[in-house]
C-alpha cells in the first residue's frame, strides 16, 4: 500500500498578490508577499524597495481604507491617487508611519499615533 503526503494547494487569500507595479523604478513587478507573516524586503540601493513597499502597496492599502470610512471622516482627508499597478488583490487596511521620532508621549501605541483610538472605544 502507498499513502501520498500531499500539501493541501495554496488559497489565493494567503498572499497579497501585486500585479504589473511601475512605481518610479519598478518595471512590471509581479510579487505574492504572504499574509499573517513578517516579510523583509531587501535588495541594492536603488531597486525599488520602498517603490514596492511604501509607494505602491503602502498607498494603495491606505486609500482603500480611506475610502472605507464613513462620507463625513472621508471629506477629512485628500482623496488618494491609485499608484501605477495593474492589480492588487488580498490587500488589508494599510497604515503608514514615518520612521523619524515625533515628540509624542512616551506611552503612545499605533492606535493613538495613528489617530485610530476612538474607533477602538
Amino acid at each position: 500500500m502507498t499513502v501520498e503526503h500531499r500539501l493541501p494547494p495554496r488559497q489565493a487569500t494567503e498572499f497579497v498578490q501585486v500585479r504589473g507595479a511601475r512605481t518610479h523604478s519598478l518595471q512590471g513587478i509581479d510579487v505574492d508577499i504572504p499574509l499573517q507573516k513578517l516579510t523583509v524586503i531587501s535588495g541594492l540601493s536603488g531597486s525599488g524597495k520602498s517603490s514596492l513597499a511604501i509607494d505602491t502597496i503602502g498607498v494603495e492599502g491606505q486609500r482603500r481604507y480611506l475610502a472605507a470610512l464613513a462620507l463625513g471622516q472621508r471629506q477629512l482627508t485628500a482623496p488618494g491617487v491609485r499608484p501605477p499597478v495593474d492589480r492588487i488583490s488580498h490587500l488589508p487596511p494599510t497604515i503608514l508611519l514615518g520612521q523619524l521620532p515625533e515628540r509624542r508621549d512616551r506611552r503612545a501605541t499605533l492606535a493613538t499615533v495613528a489617530d485610530l483610538w476612538p474607533l477602538f472605544q
